[in-house]
């Protein structure tokens, strides 16, 4: 990943697919850390664990949503599904579009 943006929000959301597959204290650090910006240093402190720990935790986190997406790639299909609705969109008509738009929502 080029930009810490772009990472963020990827990480954000395999994890939006796969957190339940995380243990809970990987959940809780994902989240401190992703979802609400806390450092590693204040999760550390909130965890009473030490900073390298939080570390470790997380990086085993994002190893783990790797991995689940290699497998599952549940990720990919949906950027798949989207690019498709895209491309079907122009070419449907208002029931197609209806359609077009609950399968959106399904997301």
């Amino acid at each position: 990943m080029d930009n810490q943006i772009e990472k963020k929000n990827y990480y954000n959301t395999l994890y939006g697919y796969y957190y339940s597959l995380l243990t809970p204290k990987q959940q809780e650090i994902f989240e401190y850390y992703y979802s609400e910006d806390y450092s590693l240093s204040e999760i550390a402190e909130n965890m009473a664990i030490s900073r390298n720990a939080v570390w470790d935790a997380l990086q085993k986190a994002c190893s783990a949503l790797e991995e689940y997406e290699a497998k599952l790639q549940m990720y990919k299909n949906a950027k798949m599904l989207d690019q498709y609705l895209i491309q079907l969109e122009p070419n449907t008509n208002d029931l197609g579009k209806e359609i077009i738009n609950k399968i959106k929502e399904m997301e």
